[in-house]
């Protein structure tokens, strides 16, 4: 008689923008599966919910109502503590597959897509070294001519039309941390940074891809506009105003 093959545990993802329930649903998916007999737990993978001191502010879950988390509260940025998209990613997929191993269901929950994407992808990140990979190799550029420190950053949106006018139709000009990351990559590879995403293989890190259950949760903007008018009243009941002043003075001692 042939032996049936285990089916592999699911990875399931829970993503969308802010104020449209990702937290509430994912610890709703994790009790369903806990109270069915299965173990379950959350991967927090929202940037902002990494870090310690500002609980109120980043709208953290301080209950966990009975469900582990992960990633939620573990670096201090008041000591200089900080992780990279790279150094996440790493540490993460890590603990995805150890939790696998121990017949853990892992729950990615945030809204930090990139951070996510990368996790769920391989070879998704652009690479850091000074040599461009040969696929990459296929597409040329002229040497970048500029100084990102040397700009004012109201100029950086300008200054990637410039240079990598798809990347520059992604952002909005306001959007000055991946305006200069787009900048940065183009000055420092020697390359578009649209051009390297294109040439990157999209292939999924957890095989098979039918184990991927990916939620986006999502809602109609006048219904989200409420709830985010609600969520901002919550956290001034619930001592935003004093929390943001403590953290800074928390700095200032710090410093």
């Amino acid at each position: 008689m042939a032996e049936v093959s285990a089916v592999p545990l699911p990875l399931v993802c829970v993503i969308g923008p802010t104020g449209t329930g990702k937290s509430k649903l994912g610890i709703h998916v994790a009790r369903w599966l806990i109270n069915s007999g299965r173990k379950a737990e959350i991967i927090n993978v929202d940037a902002m919910q990494m870090y310690k001191g500002l609980p109120v502010a980043t709208n953290q879950d301080q209950e966990g109502h009975g469900v582990k988390h992960h990633k939620v509260a573990f670096l201090d940025p008041v000591l200089g503590e900080q992780i990279d998209v790279t150094s996440f990613c790493s540490s993460t997929v890590s603990l995805i597959n150890d939790l696998l191993a121990n017949d853990v269901i892992p729950i990615l929950v945030g809204g930090s897509n990139y951070y996510l994407q990368n996790i769920l992808l391989c070879d998704n990140l652009v690479p850091k070294s000074d040599t461009p990979n040969e696929k990459e190799s296929t597409t040329t550029t002229p040497t970048a001519s500029f100084d990102i420190d040397a700009t004012p950053p109201d100029q950086w949106h300008r200054l990637l039309s410039q240079v990598d006018p798809d990347m520059a139709n992604k952002y909005h000009p306001n959007d000055t941390r991946r305006i200069k990351r787009s900048l940065q990559i183009y000055q420092q590879e020697g390359f578009r940074h649209s051009e390297i995403i294109k040439n990157q293989q999209q292939q999924l890190r957890f095989d098979p891809p039918s184990r991927n259950i990916i939620f986006w949760t999502d809602c109609k903007r006048d219904v989200l506009y409420d709830r985010l008018d609600s969520r901002v009243d919550k956290m001034r009941e619930r001592g935003i105003v004093p929390e943001a002043e403590s953290f800074w003075k928390l700095v200032v001692a710090n410093k």
